[in-house]
Order: structure tokens, then C-alpha cells, then sequence
């Protein structure tokens, strides 16, 4: 992922939540993921399926999530990404009712953004917005989801807890990318090391 090109995106672009093209390489051996995004003009609700035959997933490894949180003066915005498989067992697309309905069970876990990440309750920080989609494209998915906090006092967001490892079973890893208006933090989480403390943010 261009990261530069995330910031811009996700804080003048946040409402528009659309699958992104990407150059697709899965290849699994491959230890870094290439997340490139070109959002297009569509829009889905949170609990919506994206078929978009433009779009193309790029390179992911198993395991491995990602969670990127960018601050906007009193506002945290935060986005995740995570292998189908890590989430649901399979990356093919659902077709069976089992399938499908472990995929909608899925979306509705990753709507509520405490099943995803904790924010520390010193921020005083309300949620303002929060979608998911399950991006699919031949034998490989994605789940992404988008949330919008508004903080009271931000800068008193000194620790974040990571709950996708205790929602999804699959999950082993998460590379956390973290944009304060302080510090710029990037880190690697793990099932024995999900919560971490900040100094990132400020008014």
C-alpha cells in the first residue's frame, strides 16, 4: 500500500468505501502485501458483497491482517484488511448456505468496531461511521472494514487493544500502522502481544 496515498484517501474520501484495483500476485511464500487502492465511484453498504469485476485484489499472506489509524484533528480514522481465509476458513467465493452464512456472520463481527480494536476510555472517543465488505474476485477475498471515531480528547488515547485475534482464530498477525499528528508508529502484533500503548496523538 502507498501509505501517502491512504492518508489523502481516507480523509477526504471517507465516505466513498470502495473496492480498489490492485495488481494481484497471491503469492502466498511472499512475506510483504501489496495493498495498492484506486477507489472507484461505487458505494456498498456494510453488509453488502463487492462482485466488482475491475477490481483486483493484490498479494496477501495468510495470517497476516492489516490496521491502519490516522488521525484527523479530534477524529481517529481507522481501516482494516484481512485474508478471507483468516476471517472464514476459505478465500473461494461463498456459494454453499453454509458459507454464506459464515460470511455473514463475519461482516456482522467486523460492523462493531470493539470486535476489532479497543480505543483507551480516557480518549472519550465516539463512533461516527462503520462499514464492511467482503471484496471477492475468482478463487481469492478480502474483508475490509472502516471506521470513524470522534475524540473528546484525543491526545489521552494512550493505548489500543487488538481484538481480531480473539474473533478470528485464523488471524496470527497484524501489521499496525499508526499516523499521529505527534508520531508515527509502525508495528507488528501478535496473538501474545495485542495491546500497546501511544503517544501519537494530540489536539
Amino acid at each position: 500500500m502507498r501509505f501517502v496515498v491512504f492518508i489523502f484517501l481516507i480523509i477526504y474520501s471517507f465516505n466513498s468505501f470502495s473496492a480498489g484495483k490492485h495488481n494481484h500476485d497471491h503469492d502466498h511464500d511472499k512475506k510483504n502485501i501489496s495493498v495498492k487502492k484506486e477507489h472507484d465511484d461505487h458505494k456498498h453498504d456494510h453488509d453488502k458483497h463487492s462482485h466488482d469485476k475491475k477490481g483486483s485484489l493484490g498479494a496477501h499472506e495468510h495470517g497476516l491482517g492489516v490496521i491502519n489509524i490516522v488521525q484527523d484533528h479530534n477524529n481517529l480514522l481507522i481501516e482494516l484488511e484481512m485474508p478471507g481465509v483468516d476471517v472464514v476458513g476459505f478465500e473461494y467465493k461463498a456459494k454453499s448456505k453454509t458459507d454464506k452464512n459464515k460470511v455473514d456472520d463475519a461482516l456482522k463481527v467486523l460492523k462493531n468496531p470493539d470486535n476489532v480494536i479497543m480505543l483507551s476510555q480516557e480518549g472519550k472517543c465516539k463512533l461516527k461511521k462503520s462499514k464492511s465488505i467482503i471484496l471477492e474476485e475468482k478463487n481469492h477475498s478480502e474483508f475490509r472494514s472502516e471506521y470513524s471515531f470522534s475524540c473528546k480528547k484525543v491526545s489521552n488515547v494512550k493505548s489500543i487493544k487488538i481484538n481480531v485475534f480473539d474473533k478470528f482464530k485464523n488471524s496470527e498477525k497484524i501489521n499496525l500502522k499508526v499516523v499521529g499528528e505527534k508520531s508515527s508508529k509502525n508495528l507488528m502484533l501478535n496473538r501474545s502481544n495485542k495491546t500497546i500503548n501511544l503517544d501519537s496523538f494530540s489536539h
